[in-house]
């Protein structure tokens, strides 16, 4: 995390096992004692594979586990939990391998406090990077806020801060990002719920003058969900992505749409597919 922060490459890298994960868990369903599942996959981006995932729940601790073949080599994601209910105090342990061999790890404890919880961590990446990070839930009369904060080697820091009130259809959230150079984006929006999910309105403004408005939706139909975002910019510019996740008999499909400003689109996606059990 030096002049690129955060690290881009890392998080194409998070969201590709993202994109995995979020898959293989809508194809597996709900959380068990115990569950083992093993599939396929295939998509326009991350081309196709084998995955087997594993989970294991017992008392004061849960293990997670994935992992995924393709041509490039393999690939690996964890998470590992250990709680104690009494002491009001979470462990997290994570790491991710892709198959072309970039990996990152992280730890952190969270502590229950009076009016929410706190979170403390670090993280490190296979490229030599590494930081500390920062999360502090309140829970107050009507609503909720989260701050949060992550720092790298450098000591460059990055704060978000999320404040969410509820209104009579649902709650209003205001959101603002600080780069570590002072640069920050703020994001204003009125969630409402529908009669099949959520919409959105709202409002972005930049420290560099930028500004311009929101829309999103979350609806769900059957076994799809679809989820719709779109920003406009001060001059009419408009960009937007669509994403549809659907439920099949034995897995999921997702397809996502992005439309540029000059009305350029490109489509992509992908299946996931469930060995019989």
């Amino acid at each position: 995390m030096n002049q690129t922060y955060p690290n881009h490459r890392m998080a194409a890298v998070a969201m590709t096992i993202i994109g995995i994960f979020t898959m293989v868990s809508y194809a597996t369903g709900a959380d068990a004692r115990e569950r083992h599942a093993s599939g396929t996959y295939q998509g326009s981006r991350v081309g196709s594979g084998t995955w087997q995932h594993n989970a294991q729940r017992q008392r004061g601790s849960s293990e997670r586990g994935t992992t995924w073949q393709n041509s490039r080599g393999e690939g690996s994601a964890s998470t590992n939990r250990t709680w104690n209910r009494d002491a009001g105090t979470l462990n997290t342990d994570r790491s991710a391998t892709t198959a072309g061999g970039k990996s990152a790890t992280s730890t952190s404890t969270t502590t229950r406090t009076d009016n929410g919880r706190s979170t403390a961590g670090s993280y490190s990446t296979s490229g030599g990077k590494s930081g500390t990070f920062q999360s502090d839930v309140t829970h107050g009369d009507g609503g909720v806020s989260k701050s949060q904060s992550m720092t790298n080697q450098n000591g460059q820091t990055a704060t978000r801060d999320v404040t969410m009130t509820k209104t009579d259809d649902g709650v209003a959230r205001s959101a603002t990002v600080t780069g570590p150079n002072g640069q920050s984006v703020t994001n204003n929006q009125n969630i409402n719920r529908t009669d099949s999910g959520l919409s959105s309105t709202g409002t972005y403004t930049t420290s560099g003058g930028k500004s311009g408005t929101t829309e999103g939706s979350l609806t769900h139909n059957g076994d799809s969900v679809t989820r719709t975002q779109s920003a406009t910019n001060q001059n009419g510019q408009t960009v937007s992505r669509d994403i549809t996740t659907t439920k099949t008999d034995d897995g999921a499909a997702r397809s996502v749409t992005i439309t540029g400003p000059n009305g350029q689109t490109e489509t992509y996606g992908g299946s996931i597919t469930r060995d019989p059990q």
